[in-house]
Order: C-alpha cells, then structure tokens, then sequence
C-alpha cells in the first residue's frame, strides 16, 4: 500500500484511541453481569473475525478501508477485562503470580512474530497467510479459554472466603475504604499512577508502532529481522515475568517503574547509532525493551489490582490498560508518526526512507523520558525525605502527650499528612 509513516502512525494511533474508550466500558459490563470470561470470549472472537476483510483485495489497497477495519476490530478489545478474570481466578492470595501466567503470553507473542516475519519475507511482503494464522490462533485460544479454564463468574474463591467469614463484609469493606483514604487521598494519587502510565504508553506506543518501519524502510532490514527483534524482547520478559512475584516483593512497584525508565533511554538512543550496515545489533537493543515491559507491566498490574474496590476489578484493570497501552500508545503513535513526517518534508524528502526524521524522533523520546526519569526520582527521594520526618513527628508527639496522658490522634491527623505518590503508598502499611 506504500503508506507513509503519518498513516501508519494515523491508523496505529487511532486503535488504542478507539480501545481507551470501549476498554473501560467492556469492564464495566463485565464487572455488572459478574461474568468476566464471556465478554473475553465474546470480544475476542468478534474482533478478530474482523480483521479478516483485510483479505479483500478492495480492502487492503485503501489506506481509507485499513483503517476502517482497524477501527472495528479495536472496539471489541477487551485486554484489561481477560487480566481481571485471570486474577480472579488465580485468587485473593496468588494473585501475584499474574506475571507467571502473563509469561506464556510473552513466549508466544515472540515466537508467533519471528515465524509471521519470516512467513512475510516468503511472500514477499504478503500479509495475507499472516491475517489467516492470526485469525486460526485467536481461534485455538478461544477455545481453550472456553472449554479448559474454570468459568468462576466472580464468586469469591476460597481464601476470599475465609477472609469474609472471620472478619465480616463490612470490615473488609472499611478496610478499603480506610486504606483508598490513605493511598489515594482523594483521587490525587490515583490521578498520578495513571497519568506515569500515559507517559510510559506514549513513549513504548511511539517505538512498537514505528520501530518495523524504521527497521525495513531506514536500515534496509527484512521482516525476519522484526520478528527477532521481538523473540529477544520476550528473551527477558519471560524471566521478569516467571520471578514477577519475587521481584515485586524485593523491589516494591516503585523501583520496577524506575527501572522501567531507566531502560528506555539507552535504548532509544542506540537506534540512532544503527546503520544498514550494523542494523543486527538491534536485536541486542531490544533486550532492553524486555526490561522496561517486563517490570512496567508487573508493577501496573499489580498496582491496580491493589486500588481495585471489591466486584470492580475489571473495570480498573482496563482504565489502567486503556492509559497505558491505548490513550499513551496511541497518542505516541500519532504524534511520533507527525513528527517523522513532518521532519522529512521539511527537508524535502517525502519517503519514508528519511533517516533524519526517525534521528531526531528518537532523540526526542530519550529526552522526554530522561526528564520523567529525573522528576520521579527526585519526587521520590523527597518523599522519603518527608515520610521520615513525618513518621519522627509522630513519635515524639505520641511521647510528648503520652506523658502528659493525652489521647494520641491517629497518623492521618497530623499536620503532615498529605497525599501519598502512587507507586509509594503502600510501603507504610508494608512497613
């Protein structure tokens, strides 16, 4: 089709735009009929039987029809609803073995975009046998969610159980509420957590949506060569994502987010070093990207599955979807593709071939996140800072009326309190 990279950016953008609105709405039917696994089934076979008219030649000739059918196909996505129903399933005490589970999807993910790329080359650049495999896989994972894994229909499980029977619902329920009054501090926080996880999605949505047609179009490279870069991104993901549990534990979410960061920019950086003639060294930079995918997606799930309320889950877990890999992703795809473009036609040149807008784009991305980066180190370290002197108010205030036999007042009391940043608020209950 020749498409420019403002189209490509155009239609990549406009799919998780589209997601960001339908996600959280897929999440509260789910969450309202307590049936999180039918509207998985039934939007993911939906939107993939779409993605077959891109098989008619009237069709995939139309940069107009493409994203057309991408549009319909990314309103029946429903990724953040399939977390909430595996946590659901796993249970109240296991749920942080989500990254286990999330691991084979990563091993599957690599494998089936090394073989697609090769199939592509085969085909000399034929898409057709890709939308036909995509479509018979989403077919075999249909059936294996429908028929093999437990329909739990949002009953709580055991652990959830015992918890209720020995403390009472009311407990548990004010339990949430004390600790959403802490962690949250009106919304503020929460506010916080989701907008780090736009930015994050903008700067991996600019990259994964950009990044093939930097590889086949600037350095020359096949699409095998896009599919390897895949395989060695999930290399690293699947470790991070079998030991999530324990890292998670040892790290806490904050570390992982600044881990995450931290990963992103040399890796950008290093594309704008590549040239045809060392284009393979690639693959050896998106072992990076596996680092900052790896430990973001943990520490965001885990996260919202910890400021989810009770019979809500779902619904969170596709807003925390829809501002990372939808409004953040596509808002990274549109504007990056804008700016690729529109640096080539500055200079003249109306190919996508434009090496120095790719250049300059990347450079972009490595110092918007170097600045991220920065402020949520220091916003950090001065939280700590702040927590400490405000956990040695409180004990020499609780001695100083102790021994005037002064009723203590409760932490949240003191004059001090303020609210707490997201991905910290829970290392004072931890402590």
């Amino acid at each position: 089709v020749n498409l420019t990279p403002a189209q490509i950016g155009l239609i990549t953008g406009c799919m998780p735009m589209v997601r960001a609105i339908v996600m959280p709405l897929w999440g509260i039917v789910a969450d309202r009929i307590s049936t999180k696994k039918r509207v998985a089934l039934s939007t993911q076979l939906i939107g993939a039987s779409s993605l077959l008219l891109l098989l008619l030649p009237t069709v995939s000739h139309s940069f107009f029809y493409i994203w057309l059918v991408s549009i319909m196909s990314a309103c029946f996505a429903s990724a953040g609803v399939l977390d909430a129903f595996t946590l659901t399933v796993l249970g109240f005490k296991e749920k942080s073995r989500f990254g286990e589970i999330r691991m084979w999807s990563a091993v599957s993910w690599g494998i089936c975009n090394f073989v697609m790329g090769y199939v592509t080359d085969l085909m000399n650049g034929n898409f057709i046998v890709n939308i036909i495999l995509f479509f018979v896989c989403t077919m075999i994972s249909t059936l294996i969610l429908a028929l093999i894994i437990p329909d739990n229909k949002g009953t709580p499980n055991k652990e959830e159980e015992d918890e209720v029977s020995l403390r009472g619902t009311d407990q548990i329920e004010t339990d949430y509420q004390m600790k959403t009054t802490t962690n949250i501090r009106h919304g503020i926080s929460l506010a916080i957590f989701f907008f780090e996880l736009f930015i994050i999605g903008a700067g991996m949505g600019l990259v994964e949506r950009l990044l093939f047609v930097y590889i086949v179009e600037v350095l020359g490279g096949s699409y095998t060569l896009c599919g390897l870069t895949v395989l060695a991104t999930v290399s690293v993901e699947i470790f991070i994502f079998q030991y999530s549990k324990f890292l998670l534990d040892l790290l806490g979410h904050e570390i992982c987010f600044l881990l995450a960061l931290a990963c992103y920019v040399p890796r950008v950086l290093g594309y704008t070093l590549l040239t045809k003639n060392t284009r393979h060294w690639i693959i050896l930079i998106e072992v990076a990207h596996g680092i900052t995918f790896g430990f973001m997606f943990s520490a965001a799930v885990d996260k919202t599955a910890d400021l989810a309320p009770p019979g809500r889950e779902a619904t969170f877990q596709t807003i925390q979807n829809a501002c990372r890999g939808c409004l953040g992703a596509g808002t990274g795809a549109i504007l990056g593709g804008w700016y690729w473009q529109y640096v080539c036609n500055h200079r003249g040149k109306h190919r996508q071939n434009c090496r120095s807008g790719a250049i300059k784009l990347f450079r972009l991305a490595a110092a918007i996140f170097s600045t991220v980066l920065i402020v949520h180190l220091f916003v950090s370290l001065n939280f700590r800072l702040y927590h400490s002197c405000r956990r040695l108010y409180i004990h020499f205030n609780k001695e100083r009326q102790r021994r005037t036999s002064v009723v203590v007042p409760d932490d949240d009391a003191s004059p001090l309190a303020s609210p707490l940043l997201p991905l910290i608020a829970n290392d004072e209950g931890e402590e």
